[in-house]
């Protein structure tokens, strides 16, 4: 159900000017290879493990290849990353996107303090062991983090991806990266009256296309939002349609970027809490609060080792 927010500060709107082509353009010809080197463990293994917007979870590995609308001009671009022996990642595209693909795989901060938790509390650290080097990832941006709420709500993963891959197909945002076939969701101008495609109702389309006129008038700016205290980034996101609490968290936790927040809204991982440490039910918001504490300021990658990675921990009872 869609949020309603008191009224307060909005999001700095940039309103780029843009129509919707007859063709979009995946310009390859400025792709260079450069290199980032993490700050702390890193795997991209793990990050190839998690279930991006774009793709079910894949087999760990090596490399990774990503397919997004570029931050501010939403110019459908990717890129692809192989990571050396000594952590280093060796990454194919567009330099001008190297700030976001960080953001992306978490590589925009130095995580060497994160063993810490584990050190402190051995449920955190379990978690570590069992996924070494994960660094959460990120949905590509809050545009689309926002659209995938839209096309997630009362549907799987599965089903939403499958509309995003037809919604894909029809606005030509099939990408070649580095000679594998990537989905892009079409930029928000091409949403404003998407096509229509298998799954995509009446109440989803509509909000689809306010959540895509948002973006054109600046409200879904990644950069932002993320500037903002993120209680007051999701007020702002309240206000669009189909984003209601819940959402809003998703959309807070998985595409901005930030390390030390957790959304009380996300019910999942109160259960999850309440089993890990053994409570026997699910942990009260207090409980949560008290557990949580020791994780500052890496509250929201504990969540999500917590929600990700405790199906691989043994269950109790097994060896």
């Amino acid at each position: 159900m869609n949020g309603t927010a008191p009224p307060g500060r909005t999001v700095p709107s940039r309103r780029p000017t843009q129509t919707r082509p007859e063709t979009l353009h995946y310009d390859k010809g400025r792709s260079t290879t450069y290199t980032i080197t993490p700050r702390g463990l890193f795997s991209l293994a793990e990050s190839a493990r998690f279930a991006y917007i774009d793709r079910d979870p894949g087999p760990p590995g090596p490399s990774l290849r990503l397919a997004f609308c570029r931050d501010g001009s939403w110019e459908p671009t990717g890129v692809s990353l192989t990571q050396r022996h000594d952590g280093t990642l060796d990454v194919q595209g567009d330099t001008r996107d190297r700030a976001q693909v960080e953001r992306i795989v978490g590589l925009n901060v130095d995580s060497t303090s994160f063993a810490e938790v584990g050190a402190v509390d051995p449920v955190i650290g379990r978690l570590q062991a069992a996924a070494p080097g994960l660094r959460p990832p990120q949905l590509h941006s809050a545009y689309e983090a926002a659209v995938f709420c839209i096309l997630t709500a009362r549907r799987s993963s599965s089903q939403a991806r499958r509309m995003r891959t037809a919604l894909a197909a029809r606005a030509g945002t099939v990408l070649d990266v580095d000679g594998a076939a990537v989905t892009c969701l079409p930029p928000p101008a091409y949403l404003v009256d998407p096509d229509p495609v298998p799954g995509l109702d009446p109440v989803r389309l509509e909000r689809l296309r306010g959540v895509a006129q948002a973006a054109l008038d600046g409200q879904l700016d990644t950069a932002a939002l993320a500037a903002l205290p993120p209680e007051e980034a999701r007020s702002c996101l309240e206000r669009l349609p189909g984003i209601g609490p819940f959402s809003s968290a998703i959309v807070v936790v998985r595409s901005l970027g930030h390390t030390d927040y957790l959304a009380g809204t996300i019910t999942e991982l109160n259960t999850l809490v309440g089993q890990l440490y053994q409570l026997g039910r699910p942990a009260t918001t207090q409980e949560l609060d008290r557990i949580s504490s020791p994780w500052s300021p890496w509250r929201t990658w504990a969540q999500l080792h917590i929600r990700s990675v405790s199906p691989r921990l043994p269950r109790p009872g097994t060896t």
